[in-house]
């Protein structure tokens, strides 16, 4: 028994290491802004959490977009060339142009937005700096994914982590910590991190540079980013779409204590996305071998889905004493939002880990429409179940249009799995 488990645990080393760094990289960043709810009241947390709702739906719609396409076109590059630089080029075009974009819109609905975030002019102007920072971390997180860098990835991820809390405690010790502060906290920590990995040489520029336009790999990039726009669309509202409805029926308290269990349950959702980004480059590489699609599907997933349904569990069991000893009865309400939310974590990680096969035989077309679909349920049960149960009601209807999906996917992968195994 023991033996068995100690090579189980050396063969999965490269897998363990990675989901290591990558869950505390990205739980560090989650951490700031649960940090932040404990110096705010309720109403101040809402109008955060509001003002963060904007930087990830751009940057979901103008940038993300584009990182499964930039993956993929770069690993096949990498196989042909040995290089990415054809598709690196076309990254930072998409990289610009979501800046761009987001300053632009920014000026032209300013007054719409400081309304619906209830912040100031210069908060707006502090939030345009934050969306730079997640840009600059998305792009150079994909980078090292795109060079099959997966240990580099999640080290990187690690850092811009680490670094953004000690900035946050550094603060909290000499000055006060408001919106403005952790804004700027979002830009500098990734910048850091991408100078420290530079600086340790991680980063192998000779993969990347120099810069090398290619208008055939950039249409193939931009005709799915499209696609993917529509998609990361639905995905953003059914993770954010909450907000909409609950701005229009519940108060400003009200959705910061929603959103502090939520941004947990967030926390968890991308945490799975953490799968697609590890097995994508592998399975995009290969997809035409039955035998190793088979122990992906039938062999990892099964040990992949016990760990996370007992994490899951854990999480169940610990968040009340916790949450009570961190916040008091300040955000108890959030305690029922995530335990709520967390019943459909299980099936988001079963129905990620059919992700990177999706993308790699090329239906993204059914993965967006089924976000889409996702999302129509998901706002429908919103106004529905708000109306009637309030917070509690939106909690109900994310949890079962996640369900709904991953049902979907086993249907709709049982009648495609001839072409994989």
């Amino acid at each position: 028994m023991i033996t068995t488990l100690k090579n189980e645990l050396n063969r999965s080393k490269t897998f363990i290491s990675f989901v290591s760094f990558k869950f505390v990289g990205e739980g560090l960043v989650f951490a700031l802004p649960l940090i932040l709810a404990k110096f705010l009241s309720p109403a101040g947390f809402g109008s955060f959490s509001l003002s963060m709702m904007i930087v990830f739906f751009c940057s979901a719609i103008l940038l993300a977009s584009s990182q499964t396409p930039f993956i993929v076109h770069a690993g096949e590059e990498f196989k042909r060339e040995g290089s990415i630089k054809k598709s690196f080029t076309n990254q930072l075009i998409f990289f610009a142009t979501s800046i761009f974009l987001f300053l632009m819109l920014a000026t032209l609905f300013n007054k719409s937005l400081l309304e619906f975030a209830r912040i100031t002019d210069r908060q707006l102007l502090f939030l345009g700096v934050a969306y730079m920072g997640v840009c600059i971390r998305m792009t150079v997180s994909n980078t090292f994914l795109a060079l099959n860098k997966r240990a580099e990835h999640s080290i990187y991820e690690f850092l811009t982590g680490l670094i953004a809390i000690f900035l946050v405690f550094t603060v909290y010790v000499r000055y006060v910590i408001d919106f403005e502060t952790v804004f700027m906290i979002y830009f500098i920590s990734p910048v850091f991190a991408t100078l420290s990995m530079s600086m340790l040489k991680t980063i192998d520029f000779n993969r990347i540079l120099p810069l090398t336009f290619d208008s055939g790999i950039f249409k193939q990039m931009f005709h799915w980013t499209k696609w993917q726009i529509m998609g990361l669309t639905a995905v953003y509202f059914v993770n954010w779409g909450d907000n909409l409805v609950l701005r229009y029926f519940v108060s400003m308290e009200e959705i910061g204590v929603y959103n502090l269990g939520y941004q947990i349950f967030k926390g968890l959702i991308v945490a799975t996305f953490i799968l697609n980004s590890y097995f994508l480059p592998f399975v995009a590489q290969n997809i035409d071998d039955k035998g190793k699609m088979r122990e992906y599907l039938y062999v990892k997933r099964p040990k992949i889905m016990l760990i996370g349904v007992l994490c899951v569990i854990f999480i169940f069991i610990a968040v009340p004493p916790i949450f009570n000893f961190i916040y008091g009865d300040v955000y108890s309400g959030s305690v029922t939002i995530l335990r709520l939310l967390l019943v459909c974590v299980p099936f988001r990680i079963f129905d990620t880990l059919y992700l990177p096969i999706f993308n790699s035989i090329k239906k993204y077309k059914y993965i967006q429409v089924t976000s889409v679909a996702q999302v129509l349920l998901n706002v429908l049960l919103n106004v529905v179940l708000v109306s009637i149960y309030g917070f509690i009601g939106a909690a109900v209807a994310t949890t079962i249009s996640y369900i709904l999906r991953s049902l979907i996917n086993i249907i709709y992968f049982n009648k495609i799995k001839h072409i994989v195994i």
